[in-house]
């Protein structure tokens, strides 16, 4: 009973979120990855925990909770701020 109450509640808490994942081609180093972390914070509530950064990779993958993608205006907000350009893939 127990399990099956458990397996309910995580089915909601994860209903309506989505990953996306999102390149990022001039990434090089953490100072990237810091700078497009203070933007993605400012972002919709976002916060460190649904976003992951693969250096090597050069992308994020991010976790929208709202199944709200970033906007294009929210892009070109990360690009113009951080100075590095998110492109979904």
């Amino acid at each position: 009973m127990k399990t099956t109450l458990l397996l309910l509640i995580f089915s909601f808490a994860s209903f309506g979120a989505v990953t996306k994942t999102y390149s990022i081609p001039d990434m090089v180093c953490g100072h990237c990855e810091k700078a497009i972390t203070k933007e993605l914070l400012k972002i919709r509530g976002l916060n460190k925990q649904k976003f992951k950064f693969d250096i090597s990779k050069k992308e994020v993958v991010i976790t929208f909770d709202d199944n709200k993608l970033l906007t294009t205006q929210e892009l070109a907000t990360i690009q113009y701020e951080a100075g590095y350009g998110l492109v979904q893939k």
